[in-house]
This record gives C-alpha cells, structure tokens and sequence, in this order.
C-alpha cells in the first residue's frame, strides 16, 4: 500500500478504500470479522469468499469479460486489492440517459453477460449499481463477491432476472425496450436460440416470485 487509503462504501460484509497500490489507482475490498460466527469458522469463510471473488476475476478476464484486474489477494487478511475503475454506475446514468444512448447501452452489456455466462460465471448481483460505464462508454462488471460456477439455464435466468428487477427500479420508464435490447445483445453473442431460452426461464422464474407471494398475501388475509 502506498499511501493513505480512503472509504468508499461500507457495506454488511466487506468494506471498500481507495487507495494507491504499486504506483496503481486501487480499490481495496476487506472483508470485515463477523462476531456472532466463531473466529475459526470466520476466518475461513473470509478467506474462502476472497479467493473466490479474486479466482472469478480471473476467469473472467481471460474469457474477454470487462471487469478490474486483480492486483493482490490476501485471503488470510480477508482482502483483495483490484485496480481501480473510473467511470459512472449505469445505475445513475441510465437515470440520465433515453433512446438509443440507453438502448446501446444495454445491449453492449447483454452481448458481454453473455460472455460471461458462456465461460460458467454466474455473477450472483447483477444489478446496475454492480456495472461501471467508462468515459468512452465502455462497460465494466464489478463485485464478484457472490459469483458461482455453473452452466445451468436455471442459474443464468436468475442472474438476468436479478438485472431485470434492478433495470425496472431504475429506468421503469424505459424497462422493457432496455431489456429486449439486452437480450438482441445477449443473442448475438450466445446465439437466438439461448437466448429465447433464457428469456423463457427468467419469465418462468417471474411467475414463480409471483405465485410464491400471491400465497404469501392469501396467507396473510387469512390468518
């Protein structure tokens, strides 16, 4: 480390600073002790979802995925240095944005998830406020702290509704058309017939949510 660091974000499981790590712009992730785990157990699941994260990172830049490069793991510190990205959450800017600057956008990132998706990494948050747009309009996937392997359609449509949930609170206004460009995206990279099949499993997947809480309220008024 070089320097002094600087928050960013606390959140219930790890803690970001930025900082300088060898002469680099960095963001450093720490992942914070939890209490009520016994200090054994803890350390080891700190350790474990470190290089976990760290080993995601990897993969996914090999297979051409946009995300930080990894600059140091310290898995029995709970830590891993990554560079640091500059550039606007597509959270906010997808506020700011409309027609085809918001549609290019979006199916940029579907053709890059699906790039993603086809080397078996699940991201596991797949939110706007996990995805970076650089200054030239570049897009870069951050936190892999809840990734998964796996090449099950079921686990891919889940990633995408988690997107589809997150897109629709952010531009509700513009949901829909965002989305189907995603999927055009998403297509032309993984090919039409994937990506009819997973537009089939996240609406499967949507019915599934509102059934579970049709019964939920039925449940409620009754008891």
């Amino acid at each position: 480390m070089d320097g002094e660091l600087s928050l960013i974000y606390r959140g219930a499981e790890a803690v970001l600073y930025r900082g300088i790590y060898a002469g680099v712009e960095a963001v450093y992730k720490y992942r914070r002790p939890k209490k009520y785990r016994h200090p054994a157990l803890d350390e080891r699941i700190r350790s474990l979802r470190t290089v976990r994260e760290a080993r995601a990172l990897l993969e996914a830049r090999e297979a051409g995925v946009p995300v930080p490069a990894v600059l140091l793991v310290e898995p029995e510190e709970a830590l891993l240095v990554m560079e640091y990205v500059e550039g606007m959450l597509l959270r906010d800017l997808a506020e700011r944005i409309s027609g085809q600057s918001l549609l290019g956008l979006f199916h940029r990132l579907g053709g890059i998830v699906a790039r993603m998706h086809r080397a078996g990494i699940m991201h596991g948050d797949l939110t706007t406020s996990n995805i970076i747009v650089l200054p030239e309009g570049g897009l870069v996937l951050v936190d892999f702290g809840l990734s998964t392997r796996s090449h099950r359609l079921e686990d891919k449509g889940v990633d995408i509704h988690v997107l589809l949930r997150s897109l629709e609170s952010t531009v509700p206004r513009a949901a829909t058309q965002a989305y189907r460009a995603f999927l055009k995206g998403y297509g032309e990279e993984a090919g039409p017939e994937e990506a009819r099949s997973l537009e089939e499993k996240v609406e499967e997947i949507r019915l599934r949510g509102r059934y579970v809480e049709e019964r939920r309220r039925k449940w409620s008024s009754t008891s």
